[in-house]
């Protein structure tokens, strides 16, 4: 929605642009008139500023400066393909608004510059944002093993946190299955983004003892998150005492504030609010500083699980009372 809006507002700056132009106003003049209107009119003149001298053309644009147009068209003429595409990967890499990941792609496709694990990488953490499309995810994937492009673990990893952040916990497991036939050994985060694709519903959470046993076979020391998606397991499976038997088994130096959580939720969805509220009021009493919003999240969802409104109000006012932004409790 706010991509949206400012979309809107830019295409209104734009038209009062060349209103404006149209009118025959001076440069001065509109910039001077579109500056003092509003915020949209401030957006028309900001335009103008922005694109009048820098990327207008002086063949469709007669305001724009042919000077610095040329300086610019040359500068880009002259980078190398290797400094074509870091350009775009900065690009990227820096959030610039309004940069289109495909159309970037494409470009460096079409053109035939060089391709890069790294420079998949830049485009990988793009495309596994919250709101990336799991279609032009797999797109890139596809086109990165045509062109003979080996993924590294990360790059498993990362597409692997797309995909559980989207809710398509059956692509991780596709993608370990990749893991397993390119002999590309998981790490740690592997295993806790796959115990995460474990943890969605009834039908992924079956294959987390065949998770488990991989990671325990593979050497790789269990730490607080694999506990808490372990436990996310046993609320899935509605296993309360199962659940409460693997936070009561965690050492004290790996029972950290995700294993808490988790275990605040297990017993939230499973009617044990007074468990929860026990284990609400050691993460807030702990030394260590392991209270969070998130804490404070987990506890609200388990008074709002059992109707407790009134309860759940109570919380999200503990949280503002501590300086906390409550917008964060919905969102754990």
């Amino acid at each position: 929605l706010v991509g949206t809006f400012t979309s809107m507002k830019m295409a209104v700056g734009r038209a009062l642009y060349y209103a404006g132009r149209l009118a025959g106003w001076s440069p001065e003049l509109r910039t001077t008139l579109l500056g003092r209107q509003s915020s949209l009119a401030a957006l028309g003149s900001s335009y103008w500023v922005s694109h009048r001298n820098v990327v207008m053309d002086p063949r469709v644009d007669p305001d724009a400066d042919p000077t610095q147009f040329d300086q610019k068209r040359r500068q880009r003429s002259h980078l190398t393909p290797g400094e074509e595409v870091a350009r775009i990967q900065t690009r990227i890499r820096a959030g610039i608004s309004g940069v289109n990941l495909m159309s970037e792609y494409n470009t460096i496709i079409v053109k035939g510059l060089p391709l890069s694990l790294q420079m998949y990488h830049t485009f990988f953490t793009g495309f596994t944002s919250p709101r990336a499309r799991v279609e032009e995810t797999f797109t890139l994937y596809s086109d990165m093993r045509k062109y003979g492009i080996r993924p590294d673990v990360k790059l498993f990893n990362k597409i692997m946190k797309g995909c559980n952040r989207s809710q398509h916990p059956k692509k991780v497991f596709w993608l370990w299955e990749e893991m397993q036939r390119d002999e590309t050994r998981p790490d740690l985060e592997t295993y806790k983004e796959l115990l995460a694709a474990c943890a969605v519903n009834e039908e992924t959470v079956t294959r987390a003892t065949v998770v488990w046993e991989s990671m325990i076979k593979a050497g790789v020391e269990p730490v607080d998150t694999i506990y808490a998606c372990i436990i996310d397991c046993c609320r899935v499976r509605r296993d309360l005492q199962d659940g409460l038997k693997i936070f009561k088994g965690i050492s004290d130096s790996k029972r950290g504030r995700e294993t808490y959580h988790a275990t605040i939720r297990l017993c939230g969805a499973l009617k044990n609010l007074e468990k929860a509220e026990e284990l609400f009021e050691e993460l807030k009493a702990d030394p260590s500083g392991r209270a969070s919003p998130f804490g404070h999240g987990a506890m609200f969802l388990a008074y709002v699980w059992n109707l407790r409104v009134d309860d759940a109000i109570g919380v999200m006012t503990d949280w503002r009372n501590t300086g906390g932004n409550a917008a964060f409790l919905p969102g754990d």
